[in-house]
């Protein structure tokens, strides 16, 4: 894995963490969609993941880490901006 790859993962950690938080404490789906600027920061957030994941990962990471979903979190990503 080179530097690149590590500091990809670091940002997808990172985007991670962020949506936890931004989740964090709410109660139920109501509650999150009634705060606005908490749905659009958590989604920003989601499409830095499915952008990273796709087009800064390098495949043989990926690979390495079969356990992830990577075409569905690039799915994701393209439902919520194209959808």
């Amino acid at each position: 894995m080179d530097d690149k790859d590590r500091r990809v993962l670091r940002k997808l950690q990172e985007h991670t963490e962020t949506v936890l938080r931004y989740c964090k404490g709410c109660a139920s789906l109501t509650e999150f969609e009634a705060d606005s600027m908490r749905v659009e920061a958590t989604v920003f957030n989601l499409m830095q993941i499915g952008e990273l994941a796709k087009s800064s990962l390098s495949d043989a990471v990926k690979e390495a880490l079969p356990g992830i979903p990577w075409r569905q979190i690039y799915g994701l990503r393209n439902r919520i901006v194209h959808g």
